[in-house]
């Protein structure tokens, strides 16, 4: 969000409207290193590190 409105400049509903395909050519076009291919060892690492919680049973247990 801060590419969106700091660097780039887009107003919130120009920012939440691109498509990922848009988001990831400007992301590329200022630093192609930044957007690295995500491959499936990622996504489960990432998975496991963050699991979905469900919000109620968070406030049950503390």
């Amino acid at each position: 969000m801060a590419f969106g409105f700091g660097f780039l400049h887009l107003s919130p509903n120009e920012f939440w409207s691109l498509s990922l395909l848009e988001l990831h050519a400007a992301l590329e076009h200022v630093n192609p290193k930044a957007s690295q291919a995500v491959d499936r060892s990622w996504l489960h690492k990432i998975m496991s590190e963050y699991p979905d919680i469900n919000i109620h049973e968070r406030h049950e247990h503390g």
